[in-house]
């Protein structure tokens, strides 16, 4: 989770919404933003048989607490390409790919509504409506 959460740059993300228009962020950190977003791909590809083999693990908490890991790596990668396409400008590729994570998440509502606010994610990231 610290890895991803390196990876998504969220400092810059919640900077550039309340504050930084693209002007004033430099070339250097939307290249670093931008080719940090690409890792995020390898990084959950490489983590996921870890969370594969824990899915079965004999303890229902431990093994649910594994489900969600695994519905969070299902989500983070087109979140990842949204915001990638945000940070390049491509509108329409940024808004298919929010389509893709909202799909997602309806998909396995029944599994994380106790965990996790789908009407607050929404709020917080528009694209996905």
């Amino acid at each position: 989770m610290k890895r991803l959460s390196d990876l998504f740059s969220p400092k810059y993300f919640y900077a550039k919404r309340q504050t930084k228009s693209a002007a004033e962020s430099s070339d250097f950190e939307h290249q670093a933003v931008r080719q940090k977003l690409r890792q995020v791909a390898d990084a959950v590809q490489r983590f996921q048989p870890v969370i594969d083999r824990n899915m079965e693990r004999n303890d229902p908490s431990h093994r649910l607490s594994w489900k969600y890991l695994s519905v969070h790596a299902g989500m983070v990668v087109p979140m990842a390409q949204a915001l990638l396409a945000r940070a390049e400008g491509r509108t329409k590729d940024e808004a298919a790919h929010w389509k893709l994570v909202r799909q997602h998440l309806i998909a396995h509502e029944d599994t994380i509504e106790g965990v996790f606010d789908l009407y607050r994610f929404q709020q917080t990231f528009p694209g996905v409506r």
